[in-house]
């Protein structure tokens, strides 16, 4: 499920997703991750992409856990800026950090949910 509040970037991902032979297996929702609606079913992988600099993970982090979107096996993988800090959360568990120029990912896992 691709979830973005511009109609031009779940677009961009539609189109993608054509591309790829993908389509039938995707779901697009156009809404604002600030106010992210609760989940048909859980995920195993979420994959949170915010606006460079921007201060949206942690909330993103509860609307995840809250909305149902995540199960106690789930992986959230972020991408941030490299020189921006990890942000940490009592329930999710850093557990590695990739490198990729002036791109990070980190993957963090369930704790408890």
């Amino acid at each position: 499920t691709f979830v973005d509040a511009s109609n031009q970037s779940l677009a961009i991902a539609k189109r993608n997703a054509d591309t790829l032979g993908e389509t039938s297996k995707c779901a697009f929702l156009p809404a604002d991750v600030k106010r992210l609606p609760p989940a048909k079913a859980p995920y195993d992988i979420l994959f949170i992409d915010p606006p460079y600099d921007s201060d949206l993970l942690p909330a993103l982090f509860e609307q995840c856990m809250k909305g149902a979107w995540m199960h106690e096996e789930s992986l959230i993988i972020t991408e941030q800026r490299t020189s921006a800090e990890a942000v940490l959360h009592p329930l999710l568990e850093l557990v590695d950090t990739r490198k990729y120029g002036q791109t990070t990912l980190r993957l963090y896992s369930a704790l408890a949910l």
